[in-house]
């Protein structure tokens, strides 16, 4: 039996309404992602072109929204992913992390108070999340998110072996589809930004 137009109407009024309820539960600003994701950074330790060397993968997660709960703010979520698979111990220390803003303004330090020193021995692999506080302040210009570095020290041997990423803020990019509904079109926006691919159902009016 055919849809009748009416009830094509609600089921995509009930789904612009479900989508709608799962992107605003999100903990992050969907207007803010970043690429790459990841950006892989790699240490050789030996001569021996045949040593593995130790890998390092990290992401900016997100901007994380404000919340009620401490700590308060916005926070930009970075994380790194160490995997040793180098023949050598390796130790990060959360304290060395620091974040750049695209006008090279620095961001407040991440809270550190249940992070140490961590060591990663051959073969294991660690995962570090560091919060930095977006600053807010009335009177400071704001600072620019467009573009992001993060920073980083490693230490192997007592010695420390500095890195660095950069992270850039994608564009959105927008399609259109036609086919999903009789009479509707969907904008799909996809990259901008979030951690869900966002839909919007509309009417269209033929002419």
């Amino acid at each position: 039996m055919a849809t009748k137009p009416h009830t094509r109407r609600i089921a995509a009024v009930l789904l612009i309404a479900c989508l709608g309820s799962t992107m605003g539960c999100s903990a992050y600003d969907a207007r803010y992602t970043y690429q790459p994701r990841p950006s892989v950074t790699m240490i050789q330790f030996s001569d021996d072109p045949d040593t593995a060397p130790l890998r390092m993968l990290s992401s900016i997660i997100g901007v994380r929204r404000p919340t009620k709960q401490p700590p308060s703010g916005s926070f930009v979520e970075a994380a790194i992913l160490f995997d040793n698979t180098s023949l050598e111990t390796i130790a990060f220390d959360p304290a060395t992390a620091a974040l750049f803003a695209g006008d090279v303004q620095r961001f407040p330090d991440p809270d550190l108070t249940d992070q140490g020193k961590i060591l990663i021995d051959p073969g294991q692999t660690a995962r570090v999340t560091l919060l930095f506080p977006v600053p807010q302040t009335e009177h400071q210009t704001p600072i620019d998110l467009n573009g992001l570095n993060l920073r980083w020290a490693i230490e192997h041997n007592g010695q420390p072996y500095y890195q660095n990423a950069t992270f850039d803020r994608r564009s959105p990019q927008r399609y259109r589809h036609d086919g999903y509904y009789p009479g509707y079109y969907a904008d799909y926006y996809r990259g901008y930004p979030g951690p869900y691919d966002h839909y919007f159902y509309r009417r269209h009016h033929r002419h």
